[in-house]
């Protein structure tokens, strides 16, 4: 997993890349603090697969696929205010 965390100008977010080796299903810990649920972008970086959100709470989100794929997913994470 890669991560970086950008702030100023009224924007917190905090990024990762989730790795799929042959899987549906990953999992992401925040490395942020949240006080509530957060927003959250997905982006496959391998586009034959469909990703979407099955768990989320303020410490974790799992991400599921439309297929077993080996790939990465940009995950955005955002404070929601």
């Amino acid at each position: 997993d890669e991560i970086m965390m950008l702030s100023g100008g009224g924007i917190d977010v905090e990024t990762a890349i989730v790795d799929f080796n042959d899987s549906f299903q990953e999992s992401y810990s925040f490395t942020k603090t949240y006080s509530s649920i957060p927003v959250i972008g997905l982006t496959p970086v391998d586009e034959s697969v469909n990703v979407f959100i099955t768990t989320l709470t303020t410490t974790s989100v799992t991400i599921e696929a439309s297929a077993n794929f080996t790939g990465k997913v940009h995950v955005h994470i955002y404070k929601d205010e």
